[in-house]
């Protein structure tokens, strides 16, 4: 009875064991086909996908042909309205041919011969105007291409030191033991200097430099010179200050020279008169609007050349004009005139070549150039003058607001010099022994003092110091 149990419960476990087998084998089925109805999904999605990315390609192909027919029809109505206007046109050319014929019909062999010469001469001359309009303006744009390419060149070319300078030299000390040289005992050498030589002395300490101060570039040379001999010879007393730059002041004339003949040496125009030279050197010590008036005859005489060079024109002769261009300037204010017809003047009573007097007389516009060099040289003279940062007009107003104050204290009687220092906040007066006496001299201040306050801006406030000494000395032996 055992056994027939035991044997019942072995073919049920097996039975449950074959039914587990045939689920498992129907789940691994489901899952294939499952797989596989996904992968057919799959695939028919992507080929829909495909065929709606054809007819979205399709739609856009056929409405960018829709565009193009659309435009070609805008075209050819176009072109049908041209060529209707065009038929319009030869009809009525046609009945005007027409007209002609009928009235040539009427005229003389001689008159239509003459006729037709007149019509062809008018279609000729307007032909010719239209080429000659083509011509110039095409004449013009390669013009205006070649001087800007020559000018540029010249520019390029160009090796000068810039010319803008302001009312400041500095004077590089050998070591820092000349600082107390120069300023001496309670600082009495560096009084000594600035009131006998009419400069500033700027001395810092942070570096071995001098600067010196004046809107005079003649005082700032004379001051340089005589500091420079000072220091050399190691001797530095108000004797010897005084005695250094009166021989700075007796020297400046040589040191102008000099300066001329480097002038021409770097231009290269051969010699000119010894008095031009030296009138040339001077012009170290002027300037326009800060631009050094040498420096800047130099740049206008370098670029004229240059020009010349590139054009084929007389290069000698623009750098020649270039460089005397200015000269006239030496003799402003003293004389009256602008500084062209005097440059001019000047040139001439020295026995230069009338090509050069009339371009100096021309370079500002104030005559007609002769020659093209005349005009290289208004051109030079306009470049160099218009360089960014050659020219400061604030600085210009101060240097001649200094003059205007040192020629009002000199128009006064007895004046014999005038020094204006600090930006004129200082003012050292010298005035003759013989015409102001001592007892005069604080009624001669107050005087000044009340000159200067009518005639000029004070700028804030002024310390103006008189100066009455007479000095005899004789020489024995």
């Amino acid at each position: 009875m055992q056994l027939e149990e035991s044997g019942f419960i072995a073919a049920t476990l097996f039975i449950a064991l074959i039914a587990l087998l045939l689920v498992l084998a129907a789940r691994r089925d489901a899952r294939i086909i499952r797989e596989q109805a996904q992968n057919e999904a799959q695939r028919v999605s992507a080929e829909i996908d495909l065929q709606r990315e054809e007819i979205a390609r399709k739609n856009h192909a056929l409405e960018t042909r829709e565009d193009a027919l659309d435009s070609r029809l805008v075209v050819v109505t176009e072109r049908e309205a041209n060529a209707a206007h065009a038929l319009e046109n030869v009809r009525r050319k046609a009945e005007l041919v027409e007209a002609e014929l009928a009235h040539v019909a009427q005229l003389t062999k001689e008159k239509a011969r003459q006729l037709l010469l007149e019509r062809l001469e008018a279609q000729e001359a307007e032909e010719v105007h239209n080429a000659v309009v083509r011509t110039a303006a095409r004449v013009e744009r390669e013009s205006d291409a070649i001087a800007k390419r020559i000018v540029v060149d010249a520019l390029a070319r160009l090796s000068v030191p810039t010319s803008s300078e302001f009312a400041i030299d500095v004077f590089e000390l050998e070591s820092e033991d000349l600082k107390g040289r120069i300023i001496g005992k309670e600082g009495r050498n560096i009084r000594t200097f600035e009131a006998v030589a009419g400069v500033d002395l700027i001395i810092e300490d942070s570096s071995r430099t001098v600067k010196v101060s004046s809107f005079d570039g003649e005082r700032r040379d004379v001051a340089i010179t005589a500091l420079k001999e000072l220091l050399r010879t190691g001797t530095v007393t108000p004797a010897r200050i005084e005695a250094e730059v009166a021989r700075a002041r007796q020297s400046l004339s040589s040191r102008s020279k000099d300066a001329g003949y480097a002038a021409l040496e770097s231009v290269g125009v051969g010699a000119i008169s010894p008095d031009l030279v030296h009138l040339l050197g001077r012009l170290r010590f002027r300037s326009s609007y800060t631009q050094n008036v040498l420096d800047h005859s130099i740049e206008t005489a370098h670029i004229a050349g240059m020009i010349a060079d590139e054009l084929g024109l007389d290069s000698v002769l623009a750098r020649r004009a270039g460089l005397l261009h200015d000269i006239g300037k030496i003799l402003t204010p003293a004389q009256r005139g602008s500084h062209a017809a005097l440059g001019a003047k000047l040139a001439q009573e020295h026995g230069e070549s009338p090509e050069v007097v009339n371009a100096i007389a021309a370079h500002h516009g104030d005559g007609e150039p002769a020659t093209m060099e005349a005009v290289l040289v208004q051109i030079a003279d306009s470049i160099s003058a218009a360089r960014p940062g050659a020219r400061n007009d604030d600085a210009a107003n101060y240097i001649s607001r200094m003059e205007h104050i040192e020629s009002e204290v000199l128009s006064l009687p007895g004046v014999v010099a005038a020094m204006v220092l600090s930006a004129g906040h200082q003012i050292r007066v010298v005035v003759a022994p013989d015409q102001i006496a001592d007892n005069e001299l604080d009624a001669f201040t107050d005087k000044l003092a009340a000159h200067l306050e009518s005639a000029v801006i004070i700028p804030g406030e002024m310390v103006i110091t008189v100066i009455r000494e007479r000095r005899s000395s004789t020489t024995i032996g």
